[in-house]
């Protein structure tokens, strides 16, 4: 997902279909200027391993299912101090997490 100005969410179309991706390993939100959530199925997708967020400055990020035990590497770029205490607590959760800031 990039470049998206005007979608601060997912509508349930969307979601949908984003469960429809199980092999998905990768997954970016760049540039997502009032996205403020990220899709609330990510824990379906079993196969996902890296998440890159970059300039997404209004997410509130963290689905409430959570991610999908699969993941291991969360990517920050240009985020808030927010969203590097949200990573920071996942850790706690998933110790295998890899979380890189840039």
């Amino acid at each position: 997902f990039h470049g998206d100005e005007q979608a601060n969410g997912f509508t349930e179309e969307q979601e949908n279909a984003l469960h429809l991706l199980t092999s998905l390993q990768k997954l970016e939100f760049t540039s997502c200027k009032v996205l403020q959530s990220l899709p609330q199925g990510l824990h379906r997708l079993s196969s996902l391993k890296e998440l890159k967020v970059h300039r997404c400055p209004e997410l509130r990020w963290l689905p409430e299912e959570g991610f999908p035990t699969s993941l291991q590497v969360l990517t920050l770029w240009g985020g808030s101090a927010e969203q590097k205490e949200q990573a920071e607590k996942l850790k706690e959760v998933y110790p295998t997490l890899r979380v890189d800031y840039h």
